[in-house]
């Protein structure tokens, strides 16, 4: 009876069954996450021999290998956009879309070189890039992150980056910096960017409009670092230096004329407001002509508050992208040093009790 039965069976039957089940275990194991968009000479998978071409498809774990002079421009599924840069490597670990609920669970892991990546605008983004010993979580956020050697750097367009370490986590806002390397694990939020980071944002940069193309959000730019004298905010915790906005002539800050390294002015601060400034007390400060349509806060930035026609003005320092404030008060600088200083009071570990009395003063060297 069971030869009788087997013999009803068509091998060609079989062989249908066994290849639908195996078309189906394909399809789940190779669901497409996203495709090329723009390609730029050798961009390669995992095995070097398979290229990318524009419109190929992105699928679950793939890695992409850019060789020098080459890029790839990306879309998920989701939204988001990537640009890879020249000699990078970037693996996609996971990437989960559920458009029923708007949701993106992703890993990707920079293995060397420099991506720019921005989330989707739409619905809630869980996106973490990995790089060295350093991870990243994004929060409606356009970035560029760069890994060379030991070394990791990030820079935050817009939006907000939690990055996290064995060491500990620091929050880091738009228009700011962030570095870490084998000698300083524990990184360091900064003002300006590190410079391997901005070469290689630069190098891919170039070699997109070399063929007539752009990396992803092209046209956004690294705040600049000003490039005047120097002001002091001497601490017990350590010196804070601002670089003064290179065009305010004394003429400008009746006050700053009189400062200088031997003669300091003591000043205490005034107020803390938890994650976004320290206000310094009252000074007699007469300004004129300063530009306030270029005024714009980022962490670090140093800024006046008070009436154009009132002398007791406020120093303040800002301790985040303080956008409310842009055009609306003078900024006049922004830190260059002292970051560990400024992001404890950001975050609160320093307070006004222990924050102490302080000294300005306007060193005789200039920034840059």
């Amino acid at each position: 009876m069971y030869q009788k039965f087997k013999s009803k069976i068509p091998l060609t039957t079989i062989i249908c069954l066994l290849l639908l089940f195996h078309h189906s275990s394909f399809s789940q194991d190779y669901d497409f996450i996203g495709e090329m968009e723009d390609i730029i000479n050798q961009v390669l998978k995992e095995d070097l021999q398979t290229r990318f071409m524009p419109q190929s498809k992105i699928i679950q774990n793939e890695k992409v290998i850019t060789r020098e002079k080459s890029l790839a421009n990306a879309k998920f599924d989701d939204g988001s956009l990537i640009s890879i840069g020249p000699d990078s490597s970037v693996i996609i670990d996971e990437w989960i879309y559920d458009p029923d609920k708007s949701l993106t669970n992703g890993a990707i892991n920079l293995g060397k070189g420099f991506l720019r990546y921005a989330s989707s605008k739409l619905g809630k983004n869980n996106v973490k890039l990995t790089s060295n010993a350093v991870t990243l979580s994004l929060r409606g956020t356009v970035l560029d992150l760069a890994k060379d050697r030991d070394q990791t750097a990030l820079g935050v367009i817009s939006g907000e980056v939690e990055v996290n370490t064995r060491l500990g986590t620091t929050i880091v806002p738009e228009g700011s910096f962030y570095f870490a390397s084998a000698s300083q694990p524990q990184g360091s939020i900064l003002t300006s960017p590190p410079k391997f980071l901005l070469d290689k944002m630069i190098e891919a940069s170039s070699v997109a409009s070399m063929v007539g193309k752009e990396i992803i959000y092209p046209k956004v730019n690294y705040p600049k670092m000003p490039k005047g004298r120097i002001l002091r905010l001497s601490t017990i915790h350590g010196a804070i230096n601002f670089c003064l906005k290179k065009e305010l002539s004394d003429n400008q800050l009746t006050l700053f004329p009189d400062l200088n390294d031997k003669r300091q002015y003591r000043i205490e601060p005034d107020k803390i407001i938890p994650n976004y400034a320290l206000l310094l007390k009252s000074m007699n400060i007469e300004t004129q002509a300063i530009d306030i349509d270029d005024s714009t806060f980022y962490f670090g930035s140093l800024g006046i508050i008070g009436a154009k026609t009132n002398n007791n003005k406020q120093l303040f320092v800002s301790l985040n992208r303080y956008k409310r404030l842009d055009g609306e008060y003078y900024e006049i600088g922004r830190a260059d040093s002292g970051f560990d200083i400024l992001y404890k009071i950001k975050e609160g570990g320093l307070s006004m009790n222990n924050l102490g009395e302080m000294n300005i003063g306007i060193q005789s060297d200039s920034c840059g």
